[in-house]
């Protein structure tokens, strides 16, 4: 895996089945939010919090071309705020993040839904 990957999958995987409602109040998390809290505990560097729309825009991530690894950022342009979540499984198409349907929790980027969702996936690296 590149860079930081390996560290931002572990622990993006260590979230799989805790519960964590979406939005913005106390005990609550939105999706931009997850992504910046798992980069923080990742990489032991303060990562600003963005919305998910800026994401695409920032200078700590560039575009991956080709396949997206493990650990990678999965994005979505919509207005809007758009979508960010961690890539589990580029295979399958596993993600987690925290969608406004359920909150914390894994789905499927090449689904139906999110393949048509917003701009479709875009993916990311981040840079070390």
């Amino acid at each position: 895996m590149a860079g930081y990957n390996r560290e931002i999958y572990d622990t993006a995987r260590s979230y799989v089945g805790t519960h964590m409602p979406y939005g913005t109040g106390a005990g609550h998390i939105d999706c931009s939010h997850f992504v910046a809290k798992i980069i923080n505990q990742a990489t032991g560097t303060h990562f600003d919090y963005m919305v998910a729309n800026d994401y695409d825009h920032s200078a700590s991530f560039t575009r991956v071309d080709g396949k997206p690894e493990a650990g990678d950022i999965v994005f979505w342009h919509e207005a809007p705020h758009g979508h960010v979540g961690v890539v589990l499984d580029p295979v399958s198409g596993q993600f987690i993040g925290s969608q406004s349907s359920h909150g914390v929790g894994t789905d499927h980027y090449n689904s139906g839904y999110w393949r048509h969702h917003g701009s479709g996936p875009v993916f990311l690296r981040y840079r070390t």
